[in-house]
């Protein structure tokens, strides 16, 4: 299997994230589904059309308004079946992002720093979410400019409006972009954000953190 099977926007991915919401919530609104599967209303439907026509879910209700979706057998055969193709390839970025982000932990431990904020919640976002929960690092938030992800939550970490930082509690902001990080690092400081961390790449390739704070422009953490 395609090791990129599940990185966004896979279709294997958004089928494995649809068939998950529709299990837990049968009740669950295509604009509820657009929002957790990042995707637009128009292509929910299409998803739900397939899989309706492969009988995985089965569609009950008066209206369109008050439609509901059974899961049927075999859709719970193949969400078990993504669900462990999925965990696989997780486990196996997780082995190695932790190579990869082991300077960024030491960083942030060093620093005291335990509270943060992601901003970006795209592929970068996600992983380091992952890596850096895992070590018990709290990340309260992920901030993101793309109103469609606001107010989502992703593995239990909600999506916020950049300007609704202000209102909670945090350590640092880490930017989870390479390729805007000097955009949204400007946007940030903008709204005053505080300890704000941008991402480098060594030769190596291993990733470390350099402070874009005011006071510190340009200077390693």
């Amino acid at each position: 299997m395609d090791d990129n099977l599940f990185f966004e926007p896979s279709t294997l991915f958004r089928e494995y994230i649809l068939l998950k919401t529709i299990l837990s919530n049968g009740s669950v609104s295509q604009q509820q589904l657009s929002k957790v599967a990042q995707i637009a209303p128009s292509m929910v439907n299409r998803y739900l059309s397939a899989f309706e026509q492969k009988g995985y879910i089965k569609k009950t209700g008066p209206n369109r308004k008050k439609m509901s979706y059974l899961m049927t057998q075999d859709g719970i055969f193949r969400l078990q079946y993504l669900s462990v193709c999925y965990l696989r390839q997780t486990a196996r970025l997780y082995s190695n992002s932790r190579q990869v982000f082991t300077e960024v932990l030491d960083q942030l431990s060093s620093s005291g720093f335990r509270k943060v904020i992601l901003y970006g919640a795209g592929i970068v976002g996600q992983t380091l979410l992952d890596v850096l929960a895992s070590e018990s690092v709290n990340i309260v938030a992920f901030v993101d400019d793309d109103n469609s992800k606001q107010g989502s939550v992703i593995n239990g970490v909600i999506v916020i409006n950049p300007s609704k930082v202000k209102e909670i509690s945090y350590d640092a902001v880490l930017v989870a972009s390479f390729r805007h990080a000097d955009k949204i690092v400007q946007r940030a400081k903008s709204l005053q954000m505080k300890n704000i961390f941008v991402l480098k790449i060594q030769t190596d390739g291993r990733v470390f953190l350099q402070k874009r704070s005011d006071n510190y422009e340009g200077s390693a953490i």
